[in-house]
C-alpha cells in the first residue's frame, strides 16, 4: 500500500515537472517571437524615418530651386516694364555670388549700362530684391557649358528692354556667354538641381 502510494506521489511529481517544463518552453517561444516582431518594427521604422528625411530634403531643394528660377523670371518681367525703375534704367538683372554663405541672389537695376551689378551706381540704390535661400541649400556652381565664358564666383544675368534680350556675364568678362547654368545643392552635396538660362531668356529647371 505504501509502495503504491509512494509511486503515485512520484508520478505526480514527474508529471508536474513535465508540465512546468512545457509551460516554460511555450513561454520562451512567445518571448522570442515577440522580440523578433519588435526588431522588425524598429528596423522598418528606421527605414521609414530615413526615407522621410531624404524626401524632406529633396522637397526643400526643389522648392528653393524654383524660387531661384522665379527670381530670374521676376527680373525679366521687370524689364518688360522699364518705367518701374525710372527712365535712367538700362535694364534689370540678377546678380548671383557664391562666396557668401549659401550664396546670394539679388535683383538689381543697371543704371550705368555696364551690364553688371555695380554697387553705388549714380549714388542710387540699385538693389530691388534679395532672395534668401533656405539654410539647407547652397549655390554650388556657376558654369557656362557653351565654353564661351568661364565663370568665377559671380554671375550677372541682365534683361534689357524692350525684348527683353538677356546678357550673361561674370564679374570681369567683356563678352556675353550664350548659356548659363546655376547649380543648387543641398549643404551636404547629396543632391543637386540645375537652372539653365539662355540668350532668348528661357529659364529651365533640370
Amino acid at each position: 500500500m505504501f509502495k503504491n502510494w509512494g509511486l503515485s506521489i512520484w508520478k505526480s511529481f514527474v508529471n508536474c515537472r513535465i508540465g512546468n517544463w512545457k509551460l516554460e518552453s511555450q513561454q520562451g517561444h512567445t518571448i522570442a517571437e515577440l522580440m523578433v516582431v519588435v526588431t522588425i518594427i524598429i528596423v522598418l521604422s528606421g527605414i521609414s524615418l530615413y526615407n522621410y528625411q531624404i524626401r524632406k530634403k529633396s522637397d526643400i531643394l526643389i522648392l528653393e530651386t524654383q524660387k531661384v528660377a522665379q527670381t530670374i523670371r521676376r527680373a525679366q518681367n521687370l524689364a518688360l516694364s522699364p518705367q518701374v525703375g525710372g527712365s535712367n534704367v538700362n535694364g534689370f538683372g540678377v546678380y548671383i555670388i557664391t562666396t557668401v554663405a549659401g550664396g546670394k541672389i539679388t535683383i538689381f537695376k543697371d543704371l550705368n549700362a555696364d551690364y553688371k551689378y555695380s554697387s553705388g551706381e549714380s549714388g542710387e540704390s540699385i538693389e530691388v530684391e534679395e532672395l534668401i535661400l533656405n539654410s539647407q541649400v547652397k549655390i554650388s556652381e556657376l558654369e557656362s557649358p557653351s565654353g564661351t565664358l568661364i565663370y568665377d564666383d559671380t554671375l550677372n544675368l541682365l534683361y534689357i528692354p524692350p525684348d527683353p534680350s538677356v546678357t550673361i556675364y561674370n564679374s570681369s568678362a567683356s563678352t556675353s556667354a550664350s548659356t548659363a547654368v546655376i547649380s543648387i545643392s543641398l549643404i551636404d552635396d547629396s543632391q543637386t538641381k540645375k537652372i539653365k538660362v539662355n540668350l532668348t531668356g528661357l529659364v529651365e529647371v533640370e
